[in-house]
């Protein structure tokens, strides 16, 4: 079943490109930043669109 060429995930996510280094660390100084700071107990998922 998982051998099955039908079941192979994309080459690429939907977004067409994968997530940037630049872009995770943005993501991380925002939720460290001040306007971050209500932000609690949250998973945030960067996948270009790869888990939908």
């Amino acid at each position: 079943m998982l051998s099955d060429p039908a079941r192979t995930p994309p080459a690429r996510p939907p977004l067409g490109r994968f997530v940037s280094p630049d872009e995770v660390a943005a993501l991380t100084a925002f939720l460290l930043g001040p306007d971050g700071g209500a932000i609690t107990g949250q998973q945030l998922v960067q996948c270009a669109g790869a888990s939908l």
